[in-house]
């Protein structure tokens, strides 16, 4: 009863719970939907499914309309009931069309319904779909966060951090203060300059919008531009033509040079510091961060958290990271990632 059509559309292994009487229909659906990658538990009452829901959690509960011992407007209510601060999908399964008991489930929580005829490679899509709907919202979700804390960012520490500022640069004005006190004035004022600074560059972490719009390229080429000033380094960036990237190599390797370029000018002492994008073999591309600085020995750097989590977030897409550096000769860190590598990336 299985196709190759949803095969393609089939994202991840689903845990599912399936209530139906023990008979071959059933069964033979049951087996269907294991042989797309599906792990099936099957409980033959509503009793049963009690239980099992006490003891663990499902991705989705395929519930068929009457039952030895219940009906599935039932069986339900009762999973809703048992839930804490998760809401399973719930597919019914109905013999045949019933306007009253859709409806009844519906308003009950069920999420899809079908009637018979029942085939695997429907039910696949229908579950497949409402995966995706799932995952989709989750990202929204983790995305209005984002909007949320850089908007609070901006609107709240920001805002109290430029007040204290030119509050210190007014009294300096008004009173001219003596030498050694104008100094430590202006030690502030340059200490809360950089604070503001770095509330953006986590705004900036939080919503690389430019990222969303143009692209990675773009969104490098703002981030050197972004870091001009006294006593810091000269920023560049150049790089090869790219395709439109998968959002999640894009926004690991924009990540990745971030984290470069935050610890470049932390330790590095660079006069120049380089982002560049390249494209070293076909379907590989990487970001490489660059300086003229201090350089270290890899062997008493590379146990940094910074580091290992760097080399963990591009190891999660099937890529490497590089690392050049001694003494005196500056450093170069080098994220090179497959063009269509898939994976869960942690924001």
């Amino acid at each position: 009863m299985g196709g190759d059509s949803t095969n393609n559309a089939q994202d991840k292994s689903l845990k599912i719970l399936f209530i139906s009487p023990d008979n071959a229909i059933w069964s033979e659906i049951r087996e269907g939907l294991t042989t797309y990658g599906h792990s099936v538990v099957w409980c033959k009452t509503v009793e049963d499914s009690f239980f099992v829901c006490l003891k663990q959690s499902f991705d989705h509960v395929i519930c068929l309309d009457i039952l030895e011992d219940a009906t599935a407007l039932e069986a339900l209510k009762i999973i809703r009931k048992i839930e804490a601060n998760e809401r399973t999908p719930f597919l019914g399964l109905l013999h045949q069309y019933n306007p009253a008991l859709s409806t009844e489930l519906i308003v009950a929580g069920a999420d899809d319904l079908i009637a018979m005829p029942f085939n695997v490679p429907a039910i696949n899509g229908i579950l497949c779909a409402r995966q995706k709907r799932i995952e989709a919202f989750i990202a929204f979700g983790g995305n209005k966060e984002q909007r949320r804390i850089a908007k609070e960012l901006h609107d709240g520490l920001q805002q109290r951090l430029i007040e204290a500022k030119f509050t210190l640069l007014g009294l300096l004005k008004a009173y001219e203060p003596r030498q050694e006190v104008k100094s430590g004035i202006n030690h502030v004022i340059d200490t809360l300059s950089l604070a503001v600074e770095d509330s953006r560059s986590l705004a900036f972490n939080q919503l690389p919008p430019i990222l969303e719009k143009l692209g990675l390229q773009m969104a490098l080429k703002q981030l050197a531009e972004s870091i001009r000033g006294e006593n810091l380094p000269m920023v560049t960036f150049k790089g090869e033509k790219l395709e439109e990237l998968n959002p999640q190599i894009s926004l690991m390797l924009y990540r990745t040079a971030q984290e470069g370029i935050s610890n470049a000018l932390k330790y590095a002492q660079a006069s120049q510091i380089e982002i560049c994008v390249r494209l070293p073999e076909e379907d590989w591309v990487g970001v490489c961060i660059k300086d003229n600085g201090v350089g270290f020995e890899l062997n008493r750097i590379l146990t940094g958290n910074g580091l290992i989590n760097m080399q963990n977030r591009i190891n999660s897409l099937g890529g490497s990271l590089h690392i050049k550096s001694q003494p005196g000769a500056g450093t170069e860190l080098f994220a090179l990632v497959p063009m269509h590598a898939h994976a869960e990336v942690k924001k």
